[in-house]
Order: structure tokens, then sequence, then C-alpha cells
């Protein structure tokens, strides 16, 4: 394993970047040698929709094409309290095969949050599919509490600047987010009932994507 300093993207402060030897290894391997100290792999958990109980866990780890159309890349979420439960931050990280190894290309780091639960089961760690030809886009939706919404930000890869907002401005919290893929191009839904029925809420929010930006439909 070699490890460098490498000046950051855009919105990534210095950071050491660590490089796995590619190979065949399965997305969890690699982002376990990736993890930060003090922290574990966070994980997407399913709960009971009767009881609340946890029903089913796996590693909050994702692949993807982020870099291009083809890459082989992967996302994965730590946090110090893997369980889900609220605690000191949740790092996503977002890693590279260069053809040799894996490279860290982006980190971004939130405090006291966790990835955001939505119909019983988490939600905060998504890729969204942004146009046609194979353009993708990181989703992190995080909460400090469910009370209190959730924040989302949608982040695509740019070769020179690294991970940008795919928005202009941050979207408002909300309680439910839904993502829908057109033939050529994407929408994201936010609502803002906190409970079915509630009164006197903002109607629905829908951005779209177009001209590499998310916009208000």
């Amino acid at each position: 394993m070699k490890i460098q300093v490498l000046a950051s993207c855009a919105f990534l402060s210095l950071s050491i970047l660590v490089m796995v030897a590619a190979g065949s290894q399965p997305a969890v391997e690699v982002a376990k040698q990736f993890t930060p100290p003090g922290s574990a792999v966070a994980h997407f958990v399913t709960y009971s929709s009767t009881t609340g109980q946890i029903i089913e866990e796996q590693p909050a780890v994702l692949r993807a094409h982020l870099v291009s159309g083809d890459s082989d890349d992967i996302v994965a979420a730590y946090s110090s309290r893997p369980d889900g439960s609220i605690g000191p931050d949740i790092v996503v990280r977002i890693f590279h095969n260069n053809g040799s190894s894996y490279v860290q290309i982006g980190e971004f780091t939130y405090k006291e949050r966790r990835l955001w639960v939505q119909d019983f089961r988490t939600f905060g760690l998504n890729i969204l599919k942004l146009t046609h030809d194979g353009q993708y886009a990181l989703v992190v939706t995080t909460e400090v509490g469910a009370s209190a919404g959730g924040h989302l930000e949608v982040m695509r890869w740019e070769p020179k600047a690294g991970f940008v907002s795919c928005f202009k401005d941050s979207p408002p919290p909300a309680f439910d987010f839904n993502f829908h893929e057109t033939v050529d191009t994407s929408e994201i839904t936010l609502s803002f009932n906190k409970y079915p029925g509630q009164l006197n809420v903002r109607l629905p929010l829908t951005y779209i994507w177009r001209d590499g930006v998310f916009v208000p439909k």
C-alpha cells in the first residue's frame, strides 16, 4: 500500500490519500482499507414497519461510474456509529480505479449527522443517472434528527474541479425525496409533509436536470 499527500479538488481539504491495488477486490474490501481512524463502514439498514426493529443490514458501499460513463468507482460511507444512530460525523469517500490501484478522489464530512432514513430503510447514499449518455452523480442525504428533515446534496465529477454541486442554491430540508429518471434527463422531487394528512404544508418542489444543473421545474 502506498500513501501520498495530494492537493485536493474543490470542496476538499488537503488530505492523505491512500492507494490500494485494484485487482479484483470486492468493493467492500476496498472501502475497509480506506476507513478513517475511529470509524467503521456505515450500514444500509432496513427496519420493520411494525416493530421498528432492524431486519437487514448491508455495508453502505456502492459501485458507480462517476468519473466517466465507464469508470470503475467506489463510494463508501463511514461512521463512528455504523449502526445508524446519530454520531459525531458521517464521512463519505470516493475512490477511482486508475488502472493499477484505487485512489481516493473525494471526501465529504457531515458533522453530528447520520444517513437519511426513508420508508423504513437507509436512503442517504445513492447514485443518480443524470443523462441518457451515462453521466452520473453522487447523492448524499443526511439528517441531524428526523424531525428536522433531510439535507440533500447532489454532486458530479468535473475533471479540473473535482466534485461540484449540481444545484445553484442548496435545496431546503425535506421529509421525502424521490428520484425519477426520464429518457433524457432526471428529476428530483422534495416533499415537506412530516406525516400523512399534515395541514398547511408547502407544496412539493421538483427540480429538473437542465444545462448542467438542477433547476426548479
